[in-house]
């Protein structure tokens, strides 16, 4: 799992398209926009990468991905429904 920046104490979690595995996206893996000519321009041009394996996630891989997120809780185990 990616590093967690400072001032996020509770991470999302988004689960990757390609591989099914949940990743933090955080706006280093967001590519594209920075040619972009226009806020709107960026909107449509700017995509995120999955940090461990590279996939580029479409606007809907990265609504569903929202759509599934999981919220890091204190002692909450990657794979596990429960709180330790």
């Amino acid at each position: 799992m990616a590093g967690i920046s400072a001032g996020h104490t509770k991470p999302i979690l988004l689960p990757c398209p390609n591989w099914s595995q949940y990743v933090v996206m955080e706006r280093e893996q967001l590519r594209g926009w920075k040619q972009a000519k226009s806020q709107a321009e960026a909107r449509i041009q700017g995509q995120f990468v999955c940090v461990e394996c590279g996939t580029l996630w479409s606007e809907s891989d990265r609504a569903v991905a929202n759509q599934n997120s999981l919220l890091v809780q204190k002692h909450w185990v990657l794979g596990s429904k429960e709180c330790q």
